[in-house]
Order: C-alpha cells, then sequence, then structure tokens
C-alpha cells in the first residue's frame, strides 16, 4: 500500500516511528503488531455540529445506538444464576441476568404492563418484578405473577414475557445489541479477538470499578483518550518512559467496527530534548507501577524488555 500523507508526516518528521523500534527490539514480534494499515483519513477539521447539534444526537440512537454492539458489563459480574446487571445507553435500559438455567439473557428494561423501570444497578435476584403493581417474571423472562389476574383477561401469559436484546460474550466481556437482526458478535468484532490472543482479556479481572458523569456529548469523551497529543500537557511526568508520539493508529478498510492505537513505553518521548538512559527510563516506569519494582538492567535487555 502506498503511504499517504499522514503517514509520510510522521515519518519525516519522527525519529523512531512504532515500527522501527520493533525493529530496534530484535526478536520476532506478533504478526499483528507489525501490521501497519497507512488508511488516509485526511486532515480537515469536523463541523462542531458533530458534537453539539440535536439533530444528529437523535441519529444516532436511530441508526447506531439500536443496531450496533456495546459493552454492558463483565461476566463475572453476572456468574451465577440469578445476579444481574443494568446497562444504560440513552432512553434504551437492558437487565443482563444469569438464569436458573445457567444462560445469559437480556431483558428490556421496561415493565410490559405500565413501562415502568424494573431494575436498576447489580445485584442478585430470584425474580424480576415490578415495583409498581407487582407482576413478575422468571429469569428467563416468562411471566410469573400477575395479582388481580382475572382483572386481566387479555393477558396471555405465552405473549407476555419480557423482550430481550442479543447477548454475546468475548474475553470476558458481555455485550448486548438492541437489534434482533443484527449480526452475530463473532462477526462484528472480526480480527479483533486475534489482536488478543497472547492477551486473553478473559483471564482478567476488575479490581476497582470508577465512575464518572462527564456532562457532554460522548464523542469529546471517547476522542479525549484515543489520541496521546495530551500527553506533554496532562502527563508530562510519564515522558521519560512512554513514547507519546511514537504511536501508532491503524484504521483497516476491511474492518468495518474497530480501529487501533499502540503506544510503545520504555521508550523517552522525543518531546524531551534531553532523552533519559535508561536507567532514568526504568524508574519512572517503576515509580508508576509498570514493572517489578526489583528490575535491573544488564546486556541481555532494555527498559522496553522489562515493562509489562
Amino acid at each position: 500500500m502506498t503511504d499517504n500523507q499522514a503517514f509520510k508526516r510522521y515519518r519525516n518528521n519522527v525519529d523512531l516511528i512504532y515500527q522501527d523500534i520493533l525493529a530496534r527490539d530484535g526478536g520476532k514480534p506478533p504478526a499483528e503488531f507489525i501490521q501497519c494499515s497507512q488508511s488516509e483519513m485526511g486532515s480537515a477539521d469536523l463541523s462542531t455540529d458533530v458534537y453539539t447539534s440535536r439533530e444528529i444526537h437523535d441519529l444516532e440512537f436511530e441508526t447506531m445506538w439500536n443496531h450496533t454492539w456495546q459493552m454492558a458489563c463483565r461476566e463475572h459480574a453476572v456468574a451465577e444464576p440469578g445476579t444481574y446487571s443494568v446497562y444504560d445507553i440513552g432512553k434504551y435500559s437492558v437487565i443482563v441476568v444469569r438464569g436458573n438455567d445457567k444462560k445469559l439473557r437480556g431483558f428490556i428494561n421496561s415493565c410490559p404492563h405500565r413501562g415502568t423501570r424494573l431494575c436498576d444497578g447489580w445485584g442478585n435476584l430470584q425474580r424480576i418484578r415490578c415495583a409498581f403493581h407487582g407482576f413478575s417474571w422468571e429469569l428467563e423472562g416468562t411471566l410469573k405473577e400477575v395479582p388481580c389476574s382475572w382483572d386481566f383477561p387479555q393477558v396471555d401469559s405465552d405473549n407476555f414475557g419480557l423482550p430481550e436484546a442479543l447477548v454475546g460474550t468475548w474475553g470476558g466481556f458481555v455485550f448486548i445489541n438492541l437489534d434482533p437482526d443484527a449480526k452475530p458478535l463473532s462477526e462484528y468484532l472480526g480480527r479483533l479477538p486475534e489482536h488478543f490472543q497472547r492477551w486473553p482479556m478473559e483471564d482478567r479481572y476488575v479490581a476497582s470499578h470508577v465512575g464518572k458523569y462527564i456532562d457532554c456529548n460522548w464523542k469529546v469523551v471517547i476522542e479525549a483518550f484515543l489520541e496521546t497529543l495530551h500527553v506533554i500537557g496532562l502527563h508530562p511526568e510519564s515522558l521519560k518512559f512512554f513514547g507519546d508520539i511514537n504511536s501508532q493508529y491503524d484504521v483497516w478498510e476491511d474492518e468495518e467496527y474497530f480501529s487501533r492505537m499502540i503506544n510503545p513505553s520504555g521508550i523517552t518521548s522525543p518531546h524531551l530534548k534531553n532523552r533519559a538512559n535508561d536507567e532514568t527510563v526504568l524508574t519512572a516506569a517503576k515509580e508508576f507501577g509498570l514493572c517489578d519494582p526489583a528490575a535491573t538492567l544488564d546486556q541481555s535487555n532494555t527498559p522496553r524488555h522489562l515493562i509489562a
């Protein structure tokens, strides 16, 4: 593939691009690491309407959030029968629950009777019950009880189960999709699982869960974490061991649903005029908990070999 203009600027202005760093490391890196898309994305400014327009916001919910796979929780949060976790996106809400049959399901978090919200947060339950009128459902979504059922002759228990969203799992994550006709999660993920074969996400665990509500368009938050330009301003203390502008971005034309950003650690940022030596790089990395505090350098390794 021919180098695009953005890649040429990267190559001409950064002494070591990410692929150079891999080559200098020696050995044989995973095949996924040496992939480099070089797709031309352009550099024109986006209209602010993308972030401020109510019309675009509503269009996203009509055409995107209703049809895309979204990570709802970790599997360990719903590991046992009766455990549940609620996922909210805009006006939509889904209860992810483990049934007595051990199967994971995602129920629309709304009582079919009057639309009352059924669950909040996460926890454990024996049945799903509406707090308003007491209608209840089994963990598998079938109707269990209707108080004063004689007064609801129109309710057919066979047709009054909880509406479902699609549910899929990968890497210890639980995903939901509000579109009953959506492609399977395995197709949606494309080659993404290949990139994590050496780092099985299902073997990870949640040590702490911190959440924060931010009053802004969702794209503002996402994009703030998808670029390394902010590191020099907000995290200058990490420049001794983090190659911020040596990072590589990949957008593949044949992958519709995922892109990639790779950041190299264990080297000094090109922003620092006085490059840190290997001992200084390793010491700074230790302070951030990126490697074993007892790790030492010798002729056979570098800070990049020691950083996890």
